[in-house]
């Protein structure tokens, strides 16, 4: 499971492994169908690009990226550093704050997958709701240890239900009288 790992994180393993002669034959596995085969596109049981999800696998846009999915749904998003920053930080030494980046990108990328997966009908929305309490529990008990987990709580935001009670709160309206 990835967000945009189709058209970069894999293709960048993937090169890596061939420089470095890293045996990939399961994952280059072109014995089955091709719609069975790990790399196929389609094939959400071997990798689920969470961008191909929301972009119906690239027919439409999603300007924004991870930064706008986990933006509605509260979740901080792009705090200080963003993808395109990573390599200054490192020629400058900053490994602390790209390990800080990463972890923060990761909880996004964890909240956007559950809500995918009651896109899916994986998960019901209750239950995502549950995980996501379970796991700000979880980031509080850790965040006096990890400057990136506070700096993560400091900007979370709850999402918030539109559909509470069966009724979107866009069609309610209030009467003066």
């Amino acid at each position: 499971m990835s967000f945009n790992g189709r058209n970069f994180d894999l293709p960048l393993l993937e090169l890596a492994a061939f420089r470095y002669g890293v045996n990939l034959a399961g994952w280059l596995d072109m014995s089955k169908p091709n719609y069975q085969q790990p790399r196929y596109r389609y094939n959400l049981d071997a990798h689920l690009d969470l961008l191909d999800l929301l972009t119906n696998f690239g027919a439409t846009r999603f300007h924004g990226g991870l930064n706008l999915a986990a933006s509605l749904l509260g979740k901080p998003g792009k705090i200080d550093v963003q993808g395109c920053m990573v390599q200054d930080l490192y020629d400058q030494g900053m490994l602390k704050d790209i390990n800080d980046y990463c972890r923060c990108d990761v909880m996004d990328t964890y909240f956007v997958f559950l809500r995918a997966a009651v896109l899916l009908g994986q998960l019901s929305l209750p239950r995502e709701q549950e995980i996501v309490a379970e796991t700000k529990r979880w980031l509080m008990e850790r965040a006096a240890d990890s400057p990136a987990f506070q700096t993560y709580l400091d900007h979370w935001g709850d999402w918030s239900n539109p559909w509470k009670d069966g009724v979107p709160s866009f069609a309610k309206t209030t009467t003066n009288g």
